[in-house]
């Protein structure tokens, strides 16, 4: 069966109407521009993100005193020497704002969109063949998280609209907005970050989509998605303190 919607049809209702977005995705021919044309979107979302906000000189001062204390710390550690530590400083090739750290942030950006299309389609994909014998193709499934990426999209923008109208890196649209002194060292700060409007928006609107493909209730999907959310939020916890230590 031939797809009944058009691009502009997809983007459109993604925001208002994705259950009729994802019964036109999951049951008509497969069409990869389901998931490349988002992706590109995102990406590009990604990289004007990266340009707008680290151009602020307000944001390139609070990333200079980030980086400056990791550098203490690594000096009070012993895993760098004073004059170490004053090269790093004075002569850092991709500081916030240098055409290398644009460079280097939209390489980066576009390695992590790559990773969340194909890497949460592989997840989800595994968990409806395991949970819910879901005959579903991975194709399908790529094409389902990659029109839900329209979601990342309008929340990297948001994003963006909110650290900018504070000032602050960490002014994002989570429960980290809501506290004082920040600090990254802190596990309690990192996990109110984690509970970001983009994510859940994200999770709420691919569970739509995962339920007509696992064949089951929204309900379920989203429950199943949440978990594989909580799941990843604990490892990043994990491995971002071990490191630390």
């Amino acid at each position: 069966m031939e797809s009944q919607l058009t691009f502009i049809d997809k983007l459109a209702n993604i925001f208002v109407s994705p259950s009729e977005v994802f019964e036109d995705v999951t049951t008509t021919e497969s069409k990869s521009s389901n998931y490349w044309i988002p992706l590109l979107f995102t990406i590009i979302a990604g990289i004007i993100f990266n340009f707008v906000v680290f151009s602020d000189t307000a944001i390139q001062s609070q990333m200079d005193e980030i980086t400056h204390s990791q550098i203490m710390q690594a000096v009070k550690n012993g895993k760098m020497t004073p004059e170490q530590a004053e090269i790093a400083i004075e002569k850092n090739p991709a500081k916030p704002g240098s055409r290398m750290f644009f460079i280097i942030g939209s390489v980066g950006i576009m390695f992590i969109m790559f990773l969340t299309l194909f890497g949460v389609s592989f997840v989800v994909w595994l968990c409806g063949k395991i949970f819910f014998k879901s005959a579903a193709t991975y194709g399908k499934y790529c094409e389902t998280v990659g029109v839900s990426m329209y979601i990342l999209m309008t929340g990297t923008l948001l994003t963006m609209v909110t650290i900018l109208l504070q000032g602050s890196l960490y002014s994002t649209p989570s429960l980290g907005i809501f506290v004082n002194d920040y600090d990254m060292k802190n596990k309690y700060h990192l996990i109110y970050s984690a509970f970001d409007l983009s994510s859940f928006w994200f999770m709420s609107v691919l569970s739509i989509g995962l339920s007509k493909l696992y064949a089951t209730t929204y309900l379920k999907a989203l429950t199943t998605i949440l978990i594989l959310w909580a799941l990843y939020v604990a490892s990043k916890l994990f491995l971002s303190f071990s490191f630390a230590v």
